[in-house]
């Protein structure tokens, strides 16, 4: 727990540090709540109807932005490889990471409804059961940020596939363009974006029945929620050199790898021992257990094979090297 602790200030820390993830956090929401407060100024109770298009996008900027950008960028320096080589469990560095983004997240959220109470909204009907549909909806989009960080290379890629989530999402998944002002084939689409659950769920707690009325919505968030972690967690990297492909077999490669190396110079060894009968067999048994491993591909058993050569070659000079130094009978 103190690992987990440490790990959650100085990420907090970070954070404020990094102007790109302030902007993408906070100024970004208050970008939207100017705007919509200027287009539905009018209304008798300012910004009441649209807070859950607001507090959406604070979530949004925040879960599939910020999230992956620093996941990406620390992954690029070399970062999370120290962390896997650190004393502490690996869901350790893992939760409080994901925790620090939801605090950061939650806080956006605050700086979003305090901004909203200031311009004049009335207080939400349910406080608490807000407090649920928000974590929800960030747990929901965190899962999400956590994919995106997973598959993308370096930071602009991030960019890129966030807004491949963050655009439809606006325009057809009911968070900044209503469901009732949609085509119909516009609702329809909007149905398979967790916006337009993260939308309902807000909105039901701010002017709605609360919670009992929101569970479709709320099983949808989680669900898309566990889905993103499982996916995120499955295909997390630590290295930013490392590929989805090779992640599974890349201890096995680099210990046959050692095999070749290291494999003539035990035989060397054994040489010097007066052990020749095993010459002959010795020179080929390495290549000839990597040579029956399936998995390695057609590149890597021709190198094999060279170096196979190569090394033999070194080792026929080595034997005749000491053959000649050793005293005549």
């Amino acid at each position: 727990m103190n690992a987990l602790a440490e790990h959650l200030r100085i990420s907090l820390r970070l954070h404020f540090r990094n102007r790109l993830a302030l902007l993408y956090g906070y100024l970004f929401p208050l970008i939207f709540l100017v705007a919509f407060w200027v287009l539905y100024r009018h209304e008798r109770v300012p910004l009441l109807r649209h807070m859950g298009e607001l507090l959406t996008v604070a979530v949004l900027g925040g879960a599939c932005f910020g999230l992956p950008t620093t996941l990406v960028s620390e992954r690029e320096r070399g970062v999370w490889r120290r962390y896997r080589l650190a004393p502490v469990p690996v869901w350790v560095v893992i939760t409080s990471t994901v925790l620090a983004r939801y605090l950061i997240i939650l806080t956006a959220g605050l700086l979003q409804l305090g901004a909203a109470l200031a311009l004049g909204m009335t207080f939400p009907e349910h406080p608490l059961s807000l407090w649920v549909a928000f974590s929800l909806v960030a747990f929901a989009f965190i899962g999400l940020g956590l994919v995106i960080a997973a598959l993308a290379d370096n930071v602009p890629a991030v960019q890129a596939l966030g807004q491949c989530i963050f655009l439809p999402m606006l325009i057809i998944g009911g968070v900044a363009v209503r469901l009732a002002a949609l085509p119909e084939w516009a609702q329809h689409v909007s149905a398979f974006f967790p916006g337009r659950y993260a939308v309902e769920a807000i909105q039901g707690c701010v002017t709605g029945p609360g919670l009992p009325g929101l569970r479709f919505s709320l099983l949808a968030l989680f669900l898309t929620g566990a889905a993103g972690c499982v996916a995120g967690a499955r295909l997390f990297r630590w290295d930013a050199q490392q590929r989805f492909a090779l992640g599974v077999h890349a201890a096995p490669t680099a210990m046959r790898r050692d095999v070749a190396r290291e494999g003539l110079a035990v035989i060397a060894q054994t040489l010097v021992g007066a052990e020749h009968q095993h010459v002959g067999d010795a020179a080929g048994l390495v290549g000839r257990i990597l040579q029956r491993q399936t998995r390695l591909g057609r590149d890597q058993r021709g190198d094999l094979g060279r170096a196979r050569a190569d090394r033999g070659r070194r080792l026929v000079q080595d034997v005749a090297a000491l053959e000649a130094r050793q005293p005549r009978l």
